[in-house]
């Protein structure tokens, strides 16, 4: 049996290896009717196949045995534009085939709905006969296996060297590890004394509106104009009575053209006038149509409110990544990422949805526009409901769970906070950039303010589990009474929490049936929403609240979000090279984004040891480049230099100086030996300095909790390199006027024919995936542009541009090299392009999946390796100035 299946689009695959579990993925099935003449009885077979060989065979008794004697071979392979299956099974006990069919599963994409396909045609049957059989050999069948990582070389002739510059006991008393999250603490806790204090000035209706519309200025300004108001589009492609109190109606709306919202309405079956709306935003657990969802839609609507639950982005029928348990997650990581790059924010995307969701009922004859309620559920949910609600005067009430303080569950996971009573705690970078918004932290827009800014409104403080005490202990509770006495609107505020710790049993997965019990009077009291009277549970199979239709697919032509965000891109991309900025008016635009940039004046310098090994001395170096932070550095220089001031190359990598002495052995003693010293610094986050954290993988947590701060960890790493930059240019044994820079990344890459993606925190598929390291050279690229006096650049392993991070669905590039809007003001090429006098060397270039950029292998092209290209130009050339 063989099948040969077209496949535009990438195909999606995980399982392997026989009888697995398979998730929602691309499969091919063929349905066998044969006759065994030992059992004298017709026997139905199935077997299951995915592109990447994985097989369950199923049927009667008798089929392990198939399996277990080696009579099933498999073999598939993916190729360009479709992938193939070949399938044999052993005919020894078998006389004849009664029949035969074969169904084809494609599972849903961003652009699609899941499809079905069946041969000859569905319920019908092709009958078969036995080919002639012969003696020959049967064919070798085999599964695709995976392409081996690359191996790292060994260290030899610098291995004499310590990969650390301190001793574990000056590790200890420095407190390496922490070092950039006791600074980033600080920070933060700046910003929380000066918001505590501005707080404490709040005493009047007036004096809050200040405060308050000061800091949503702050939130407009980071989150930007929406997009204008088009057409919706709707579609109600299914709609479901089944007699027994409400009515379901499954929605397709666009929110901006492209990209189309899915959801589910709960309707009473019979209403008099016009009927309040409750829209539901599901927690990042679970899309709209899990139980919980369900529950909460089919009670109220049975009590004769209207229910609105759509899919967030990258849930449910808006995957955006693959269509595997808890994709919300790591596509919500992965598109966040991209929109920051294009100047967007998921934030901002999601907010925009559910404002077009409310347009959507607000044009509903049946509902009543002026009581339209937002809930958000528990873990995801709260956090956009709660910016829509301050955003949108049309929301009624507001009810954000788990996002009414920074952070609530960490009272339990980490203990008593560490900030006093009165202290409203900005929060700390996440994984989801919804949780920790860029700019939130220097803005001001703490998720306390975002509740409360919607006052004199009904808000209701909602938290999953039970207060650590009591509501009146949490800090946050004391700012918001206060808030709402200054309207006269006490009544307006209410609270709503579960019961245990966290972890515990009052988790649940988007709102529980105990939490809404206690939420129905309180809306009745407020907006007279129906409060009913049981809990009504019957929930529906997925594919009866399935949205997106084959025939809708066609006729709206969804687009992946990434699509429509790389269109956005290149257009102010396009419009920002249109105006011509000269290399000051670059250098300016770039730092609005990068943040402060600038090297630290007379930084105190500490040398640590000296050790040689001829023909080389290495000094060991401290350097101090902010308050709080002090970095290692090495300089490897020749024994006999020929003369007194010699040329100099500063190298960095994420990997650090460690990596540099391991993987770069061979060009670091080319270098040494032509009379050059190398200077080998850690930046901040990388190498012996490189963060820790228990909770997220390398520096994600600080890079985020920078944008939180209204800066950049890229821009900080360049203040980093800078100031390193410039005290080799001050050292009396360096030629100010002959140093060049060298970015490199120690990464494997992915294959060309990478089909098999994942988003970086998912759980592993079925073939390795590498995440790129450009950090290296995106610095010694924005050093440049910079620092005048830079001889040459070489980068290696760097992105060959930002936008082709947002020209996949996936990408491959790590959160700390992450410049929210750089592709409002300039792409890598234009940031070599200012540069255009100096020598640039571009090596083994990568996308944004982390697959080599054939056309940029080397640019320019050069039949020398990079250390004989550095030294080249750093002796013969010098400096070139800009």
């Amino acid at each position: 049996m063989c099948a040969r299946l077209p496949e535009p689009d990438r195909v999606v695959a995980h399982s392997t290896g026989r009888n697995p579990n398979w998730w929602s993925e691309d499969l091919v099935t063929w349905n066998i009717r044969v006759h065994d003449r030992h059992a004298r009885r017709n026997l139905n077979l199935s077997l299951t196949v995915n592109p990447v060989g994985a097989y369950r065979l199923e049927g009667a008794a008798g089929v392990q045995s198939l399996e277990s004697d080696g009579r099933v071979l498999v073999a598939s392979q993916v190729g360009r534009g479709e992938w193939t299956v070949e399938a044999a099974i052993a005919l020894d006990d078998f006389e004849r085939i009664g029949f035969l069919d074969v169904q084809r599963v494609r599972a849903p994409r961003p652009d699609a709905p899941e499809m079905r396909w069946y041969w000859p045609a569905p319920n019908e049957r092709a009958t078969m006969r036995f080919a002639e059989t012969s003696n020959a050999p049967p064919p070798a069948f085999s599964h695709v296996r995976s392409p081996k990582a690359d191996s790292t070389p060994q260290s030899a002739e610098l291995a004499w060297i310590p990969r650390n510059a301190w001793t574990e006991q000056q590790r200890s008393h420095l407190q390496v590890p922490t070092m950039l999250s006791r600074s980033l603490q600080r920070r933060m806790s700046d910003i929380a004394e000066q918001e505590k204090q501005a707080w404490n000035r709040v005493d009047s209706r007036e004096t809050w509106e200040r405060f308050r519309d000061q800091r949503l200025t702050a939130l407009g300004d980071w989150i930007g104009p929406m997009p204008a108001r088009t057409p919706l589009h709707t579609l109600v492609t299914r709609r479901l009575n089944l007699g027994t109190g409400f009515v379901t109606q499954n929605l397709v709306y666009e929110s901006r053209p492209g990209l189309l919202v899915t959801a589910n309405l709960y309707l009473p079956e019979t209403f008099a006038g016009r009927i309040p709306a409750i829209m539901v935003v599901h927690s990042h657990h679970a899309p709209k149509t899990q139980s919980e969802l369900q529950d909460l839609g089919m009670t109220w609507a049975r009590s004769g409110a209207a229910v609105l639950i759509p899919d967030q982005l990258c849930a449910g029928e808006r995957i955006q990544s693959q269509p595997w348990p808890r994709e919300s997650y790591y596509g919500r990581y992965a598109l966040g990422t991209q929109l920051l790059l294009a100047g967007e924010s998921l934030m901002k995307w999601m907010v925009w949805d559910l404002m077009r969701s409310v347009d959507m009922l607000s044009d509903r004859p049946e509902i009543d526009p002026h009581r339209i309620v937002m809930l958000g559920a528990v873990a995801g949910g709260g956090d956009p409901a709660a910016v829509a609600a301050a955003l949108d005067p049309r929301i009624a009430a507001v009810i954000p769970f788990n996002f009414g303080e920074a952070g609530p569950e960490e009272h339990y996971t980490e203990g008593s906070r560490e900030y006093d009573f009165a202290t409203a705690w900005p929060g700390w970078g996440e994984w989801e950039t919804t949780r920790s918004l860029p700019h939130s932290a220097a803005g001001q827009f703490f998720p306390w303010f975002l509740c409360a800014s919607v006052a004199p409104r009904p808000f209701l403080y909602s938290f999953e589990i039970g207060w650590p005490i009591d509501v009146e202990h949490e800090p946050a509770w004391t700012r918001y009474k206060k808030v709402f006495e200054f309207y006269g609107a006490r009544d307006h505020l209410d609270e709503v929490h579960g019961f245990g710790p966290f972890p515990g049993p009052g988790e649940c997965t988007n709102v529980g049936s105990l939490l809404r019990k206690r939420i129905y009077p309180i809306l009745h009291r407020w907006l007279g929403v129906p409060a009913p009277a049981n809990e009504y549970h019957d929930p529906l199979p997925d594919a009866a609240l399935a949205c997106l239709t084959p025939a809708a697919a066609v006729e709206l032509q969804p687009k992946p979000a990434a699509s429509i965000a790389v269109d956005i891109a290149k257009e102010r991309l396009a419009s920002a090279r249109a105006r011509k900025l000269q290399l000051a008016g670059l250098r300016a635009a770039l730092q609005a984004k990068l943040g402060d940039i600038d090297p630290l004046p007379n930084p105190s310098v500490t040398r640590l040891w000296e050790k040689t090994v001829a023909p080389i001395v290495v000094e060991a170096m401290a350097i101090e480049t902010e308050p709080g932070i002090t970095l290692p550095f090495y300089i490897l220089k020749p024994e006999h230099p020929s003369s007194n001031r010699i040329p100099a190359v500063l190298a960095v990598a994420q990997g650090g100086k460690a990596q540099f002495l391991v993987q770069r052995e061979h060009e670091i003693l080319n270098l040494v030996r032509s009379g050059i010293a190398v200077c080998l610094p850690d930046v901040r986050g990388t190498g012996e300095v490189a963060a820790t954290s228990s909770r997220l993988p390398g520096a994600m947590e600080f890079a985020v909790t920078e944008l939180m701060l209204g800066w950049t960890l890229p821009g900080a790493q360049l203040r980093d390199l800078r100031t390193v930059f410039h005290y080799l240019k001050s050292r009396p044994d360096i030629d100010p006027g002959h140093i060049a820079l060298w970015g490199d990344s120690f990464a494997s890459t992915n294959p060309d024919d990478f089909a098999f993606d994942q988003s970086e925190m998912q759980e592993a598929g079925p073939f390795p995936q590498h995440q790129a390291e450009p950090l290296g050279s995106l610095l010694v690229l924005l050093a440049g542009l910079y620092e005048d006096s830079v001889t040459a650049i070489a980068a290696r392993g760097g992105l060959i541009s930002f936008v082709s991070v947002l020209e996949d669905r996936f990408s491959h590039i790590p959160e700390d090299v992450v410049i929210p809007g750089i592709l409002e003001v300039a792409d890598v090429s234009d940031i070599i392009d200012a540069q255009a006098q100096r020598p640039v060397l571009l090596e083994r270039s990568v996308d944004g999946r982390n697959r080599l950029d054939r056309h940029s292998d080397s640019h320019p092209p050069t039949k020398a390796d990079l250390a004989t290209w550095l030294a080249t130009q750093c002796v013969q050339t010098g400096n070139r100035g800009l």
